[in-house]
């Protein structure tokens, strides 16, 4: 315990927050719905509940998990912790969904069907599921189509008894696809982003010593944007949370955050009736609302409140804000993208009289729209910077040199050795790929360091190819992993 931290949060507690937000901190026990409303402080509710938990009530903040959807989220939720804590603690456990599925399974990889696994990337999938369409003599098949309803099934097979195949896409060779689609992942112990949720949950569902193994390490759960979850995330909340039978409480507390009014991510899964229904779910929920809005002003929030209210699946709250404006919204209705552009841009000259540029930001619905934007803020002179373009690991060096590692981990990793062998280029073609690939699957319990040996005693490899390859597998000799995962 550390009465200076103490005293300094409760001086937080007394003089930082409104009265809605310390009730939804100070609350020990229980399951907690807390309905924030958008710029309402829920990040600053949620970190604060966690201190709460360590400062006031002793919890070992090892006993703690938050989940989020974003990286970027849980990293300003760790440096706020932190703000509180400082050095003197440990942080808990704050985590995306998938990241913390991840931890699970590297910690408990003895129970999985294979141990050193890879996780592939969607290019990696693309990659897969075109070798798997050849085989069908499917390659003109739509991939992206294809992948969308992979995902989707997976999601929702182990949660939806009244599940239809006839809704996805190809539904005659769809199963035959998806089931040919796991078998090359398993034989190259890989794992897609939603298989760290469908595993986990397995292990929650099949295996009652991991479960309550979890429920005793872990005793207090939070969750961000609740209104986000989709089916599989909400099954495996109530894994983590409830008793065998899905009932009763059998951790401290579990506590999610969020809006119904900005669930945005239907389309991807999410479904609001999770957080609807989490009262429902979690017996005994205790419901705050949150509605004291600190990012905008008063007449912003009054046009957002007349949207809202048109939908009927909500529970009714109203923003509202303390702040004033002599500024009121405005709605500009144009005839063309072009008139539109033209709109902005003099609004933007207007307002760059008053104002720095940096502080305009102009938004919109899809990345093409912006063209139009762009030449009309170049033929005015305006400077403008574009958010976005290709991230750091979705470069073709930076995914390069993951496969080479990835290859150190699991040696059996298809899709990685398939990526780097010939990068750079070692003057192998389409043709070496099929007959390694057909090597490959006779002797699929192998590593890849002996199917280029097995190709050579069969005639299939020779010459500077042969050399090219075992310079290739040289660079792997006496390479181990040394990464431990960590709980």
């Amino acid at each position: 315990m550390n009465p200076n931290k103490q005293e300094s949060f409760q001086h937080f507690l007394d003089n930082n927050i409104n009265p809605q937000q310390k009730e939804a901190i100070i609350h020990s026990s229980g399951p907690l719905l807390v309905i924030s409303g958008a710029g309402s402080g829920k990040t600053r509710v949620i970190t604060a509940r966690m201190t709460n938990l360590i400062l006031q009530h002793n919890i070992h903040p090892s006993q703690i998990v938050a989940l989020t959807f974003t990286n970027k989220a849980a990293k300003e939720m760790k440096e706020r912790v932190h703000q509180f804590l400082g050095d003197a603690y440990n942080l808990p456990i704050v985590a995306t969904f998938h990241s913390y599925c991840l931890l699970l399974l590297k910690k408990y990889q003895h129970l999985l069907p294979f141990q050193n696994f890879s996780i592939i990337d969607a290019q990696d999938q693309t990659k897969l599921l075109q070798t798997v369409l050849v085989q069908f003599n499917e390659e003109k098949l739509n991939i992206k189509q294809l992948l969308y309803a992979i995902s989707s099934y997976k999601n929702s097979k182990l949660v939806d008894n009244d599940f239809d195949i006839s809704q996805f896409p190809y539904p005659k060779v769809f199963l035959q696809i998806y089931n040919a689609y796991e078998q090359e992942k398993r034989k190259s112990h890989c794992l897609d982003f939603d298989d760290l949720l469908v595993y986990t949950l397995q292990l929650f569902k099949t295996n009652k010593e991991f479960k309550t193994l979890h429920q005793h390490n872990v005793r207090h759960i939070l969750i961000d944007e609740y209104q986000d979850t989709n089916s599989i995330q909400n099954a495996l909340l109530k894994e983590m949370a409830l008793d065998s039978d899905n009932v009763t409480l059998a951790i401290d507390s579990i506590c999610a955050v969020g809006d119904e009014d900005q669930a945005i991510y239907s389309w991807r899964g999410a479904t609001v009736k999770n957080i609807l229904a989490f009262s429902k779910e979690f017996r005994n929920t205790k419901t705050i609302k949150i509605e004291q809005n600190y990012r905008s002003t008063q007449s912003i929030l009054n046009i957002a409140n007349a949207i809202i209210t048109n939908n009927k699946s909500r529970s009714h709250k109203e923003l509202w804000s303390s702040k004033k404006s002599v500024h009121t919204p405005l709605y500009v209705e144009c005839l063309s993208e072009y008139q539109e552009a033209d709109a902005i841009v003099a609004f933007i000259q207007a307002l760059q009289k008053k104002e720095p540029l940096n502080s305009v930001a102009i938004l919109y619905r899809t990345h093409y729209q912006s063209r139009v934007l762009e030449e009309q803020c170049i033929k005015h002179s305006i400077p403008y910077k574009i958010i976005g373009g290709i991230q750091f690991y979705e470069r073709k060096e930076i995914k390069d040199i993951l496969a080479y590692l990835r290859l150190i981990v699991n040696p059996y990793d298809r899709v990685a050795f398939l990526r780097v062998i010939n990068t750079p280029a070692r003057g192998l073609g389409q043709k070496f790929e099929e007959e390694c690939i057909n090597t490959w699957n006779i002797h699929s319990i192998l590593p890849f360091t002996h199917i280029p040996q097995i190709m050579a005693t069969d005639g299939l490899l020779k010459g500077t190819k042969l050399h090219a390859v075992e310079q290739f597998i040289n660079l792997y000799s006496g390479k181990q992993p040394t990464c431990v995962a960590t709980f």
